[in-house]
């Protein structure tokens, strides 16, 4: 692995074990606390007090109904992030809570990669398949997954993650070009994929999305907006016409999203 030295400027190599793992937990911890250590609107004492007790509070309830009041000083764009919280009429009405059905469970266990790694438990994806394919076992199954997003608890190990550091390119160990992923119990990832892939989106989509919104959308892919990007520019450059363009890309974007604040968001 090599490490960089930001005082002078170079890489160096670092093979021994132990200072391999205290460069990348030191690198994590800080790649993964940047929002908490820039600071920022999100982290003030508003914020604290809407995601007080992991977002489960009377106050945040609150904010989703649309009768939050604070003494907290709220700073524009923060006023405007209270509205957009708010539950509409039509949100509110199409607000369900559905259980994983069998058929779904089954499919998306059927085309899960056996070579994909689990988590602590050990359970890996063949055990999952197996069970899957039993239509006795795999209805327990499903009652038993569902019960935590029905009655609003987490299974013990379903609070167990183990980061995993890859190459993003091959060959390429500097650490700041490493890839940081998160391995869960494989019935946790793939009961996510029922209610953030499937029910969730299909919710967005009745009550409104920005049609500038590509991600995780049926038929449309990232392919889709690159091509309409140059689509735009081709036109412009037939016509000699003069265009200018602003990209809004946040680094480490990803690693910025405070769940507690997600969270509401799909609650929403």
């Amino acid at each position: 692995m090599q490490k960089y030295d930001f005082s002078a400027d170079i890489w160096s190599d670092v093979t021994s074990q132990e200072e391999i793992e205290s460069q990348i937990m030191a690198r994590n911890k800080r790649h993964l606390q940047h929002t908490a250590r820039e600071g920022g609107i999100t982290t003030g004492k508003l914020m604290h007090e809407i995601q007080a007790n992991h977002g489960l509070n009377p106050r945040a309830d609150d904010l989703l109904l649309g009768r939050f009041e604070t003494e907290h000083e709220a700073s524009e764009e923060m006023s405007t992030r209270i509205q957009a919280v708010k539950q509409t009429d039509k949100e509110k009405d199409t607000l369900k809570v559905v259980r994983v059905m069998t058929k779904h469970f089954q499919y998306a266990i059927k085309i899960a990669n056996e070579k994909t790694s689990s988590s602590l438990s050990g359970m890996h994806y063949t055990m999952w398949k197996v069970m899957a394919a039993s239509d006795f076992c795999v209805e327990f199954l499903c009652i038993m997954i569902s019960l935590p997003f029905m009655c609003g608890f987490a299974n013990d190990q379903w609070l167990q993650e183990i980061y995993v550091m890859l190459e993003k390119k091959k060959g390429g160990r500097k650490i700041y070009l490493l890839r940081i992923i998160g391995l869960l119990e494989a019935e946790f990832n793939t009961t996510l994929i029922f209610f953030f892939a499937n029910q969730m989106i299909i919710i967005v989509e009745e009550n409104g999305l920005s049609d500038e919104q590509h991600g995780l959308r049926k038929n449309r892919t990232c392919t889709d907006a690159a091509m309409i990007k140059l689509l735009i520019f081709e036109c412009t450059r037939a016509k000699k016409s003069t265009i200018g363009e602003v990209s809004h890309d946040c680094k480490a974007c990803f690693n910025r999203i405070e769940h507690l604040q997600s969270n509401r968001l799909v609650q929403k």
